[in-house]
């Protein structure tokens, strides 16, 4: 399935990535797996974190069962930049 975006960011030398954040628990696994494979044929990276604290899932990184608490926005997004930045440090080399 070709996604109609994908020419337009890759014909202006832009890059896109797509991630699911985090969730307490996840009960949509199967389309963020067909997320996965739809967005790797139109070769867009995409991050799955939806189990992400899966274990270590203190309650106090959850605000309730899909949102992050200020804490785990905190965690999470420090990972995440981490992911991020290595990933530009790979296309830049």
């Amino acid at each position: 399935m070709n996604i109609p975006f994908c020419p337009l960011y890759k014909n202006n030398n832009k890059d896109i990535v797509f991630f699911t954040s985090p969730e307490y628990a996840d009960i949509c696994k199967q389309d963020n797996d067909k997320l996965g494979a739809m967005l790797k044929e139109n070769d867009v990276d995409y991050y799955d974190f939806s189990d992400h604290f899966v274990n270590n899932n203190e309650i106090d990184y959850w605000k309730d069962k899909i949102h992050l608490s200020e804490k785990g926005a905190q965690l999470f997004s420090i990972y995440f930049a981490e992911i991020l930045n290595k990933r530009i440090l790979t296309k830049i080399k």
